[in-house]
């Protein structure tokens, strides 16, 4: 996975979890039976899918491609546009941020010519989560306040967008980018109490502690990220879990609390390892506690 996102997925680079970015990817739609083309076409989205939820991206990714080929030779622009949207997250999940880039763009072209501002604002979504991927903030940036910008406030996919340009935004670091991810992420946690959002809460809250590390406020970030730990736990979210134990483990590192720290670094690795996040695992190296990596 890309830098951590809370996923609701969401999620993502360290942002994208796995239910936010299917919730943001998956948008078609069981199609009725017809001519053995469409046939072949809904088959491979039921493997795909399956694979995506085995988290076998690399298979999932192969088979959205050849649904999304299959819609593409029959004319079905909005199955395609959708096929493509999922076909580019799968990619993203698999470690091919470029080819991730090029199924995004394909399903942000058929959207914006089928006039579908929301669906295209998925796409841009996705485009800016494998931007961040490759290491290009200031593209991931651009995409992400392009997406916004055309999504009404208030909603659930708003949230995961305000969610998405907080993280690019913390990622970065620049002057104010801080103060404008809290402000982003007020509003998400905002919008997902006022539509009972549980996820959305805890996925804010994880975030809200991401920015008060950054700012240098430990004890900011502890009520945070104790709220995101409770958050995550009453859902069974795995990803939300692995990564909200990471950002524990920089707390307490930040705070001399070794022990603390090691304990914090085994429960993200124990997550990472169960959702196979590389990326996860990768960046729990750099983050290891003196005397040693954590294994």
């Amino acid at each position: 996975m890309s830098p951590g996102r809370a996923p609701r997925s969401r999620r993502a680079v360290p942002g994208a979890f796995l239910v936010l970015a299917l919730a943001l990817a998956c948008a078609s739609a069981p199609l009725p039976a017809g001519s053995r083309p469409r046939v072949d076409a809904e088959q491979a989205l039921v493997r795909a899918r399956s694979a995506a939820t085995e988290r076998a991206w690399s298979s999932a990714a192969r088979s959205f491609g050849r649904a999304a080929n299959a819609f593409a030779a029959i004319d079905d622009a909005p199955a395609e546009a959708s096929a493509r949207r999922d076909e580019a997250e799968a990619l993203r999940r698999a470690g091919d941020p470029v080819a991730a880039t090029a199924a995004g763009r394909r399903a942000l072209e058929l959207d914006r010519r089928l006039d579908r501002p929301e669906d295209a604002a998925r796409d841009r979504s996705g485009l800016a989560r494998s931007a961040a991927a490759r290491g290009d903030l200031a593209a991931a940036i651009g995409e992400a306040e392009e997406a916004r910008a055309g999504v009404a406030s208030g909603t659930s996919l708003a949230v995961v967008l305000d969610e998405d340009l907080a993280l690019y935004l913390l990622l970065r670091g620049e002057a104010g980018d801080p103060a404008r991810a809290v402000d982003l992420l007020t509003r998400a946690r905002e919008a997902s109490e006022a539509l009972g959002d549980a996820r959305g809460v805890a996925t804010s809250e994880l975030q809200l502690g991401r920015a008060a590390l950054a700012q240098g406020d430990p004890d900011a970030a502890a009520a945070h990220l104790d709220r995101a730990l409770d958050g995550f736990r009453r859902l069974e979210d795995p990803e939300g879990l692995a990564h909200t134990h990471e950002l524990l483990s920089r707390l307490h590192l930040a705070r001399g609390e070794v022990a603390a720290a090691q304990f914090e670094l085994e429960q993200a690795r124990a997550g990472f390892t169960y959702l196979d996040d590389r990326a996860g695992l990768a960046r729990l190296e750099r983050v290891a506690p003196p005397g040693g990596p954590a294994k």
